[in-house]
């Protein structure tokens, strides 16, 4: 990722992004718990997306 302005990623960067293999993230979009798009066969995912992803796997330790 080189440019702060981009909204779509690749599989590779999105993945990249979250910190996960590619495979982990093809599983999360396939079992529809992630939006993505589709141009052709290209698969692109929303950085709000994974934000939002991100927001919502968040979890506060308590002893």
């Amino acid at each position: 990722m080189k440019n702060d302005n981009i909204r779509l990623l690749s599989v590779q960067d999105a993945a990249q992004y979250l910190g996960i293999s590619k495979w982990t993230l093809m599983a999360l979009y396939q079992k529809g718990e992630l939006s993505y798009v589709k141009f052709g066969r290209r698969v692109l995912l929303d950085v709000n997306d994974l934000d939002k992803l991100i927001e919502a796997n968040k979890h506060v330790f308590t002893c």
